[in-house]
């Protein structure tokens, strides 16, 4: 089984984009109830690129931190033709909650 076969389309996913602040990610987090956002930076080309992830840890643990460039963290990421096994062992590797794609 390949991680399209099991991964929420993307325009199901909520993302913050870059630059922003933590009141965006604070706003996602408490409409949807997620406990964090990916955070994404648009591209040139009307596309978007992946940069990071920011939880609700993240922003408890920098309270007077406001831009998210600073936030967020880097995660594991895979592709839509990764092998779901190949992807839940990175995780177990990583421990990582979460790998967007």
């Amino acid at each position: 089984m390949k991680v399209a076969d099991a991964m929420t389309p993307r325009e199901e996913v909520v993302t913050v984009d870059l630059p922003g602040t933590r009141d965006d990610v604070l706003e996602y987090i408490q409409e949807h109830g997620f406990s964090s956002v990916p955070v994404v930076k648009p591209t040139d080309g009307g596309g978007e690129e992946f940069r990071g992830l920011i939880s609700r840890d993240d922003l408890i643990e920098s309270p007077d931190e406001d831009q998210l460039a600073l936030l967020m963290r880097e995660v594991p990421t895979t592709d839509v033709d990764a092998d779901l096994v190949d992807v839940a062992r990175l995780m177990v590797e990583e421990g990582a909650r979460r790998v967007p794609i």
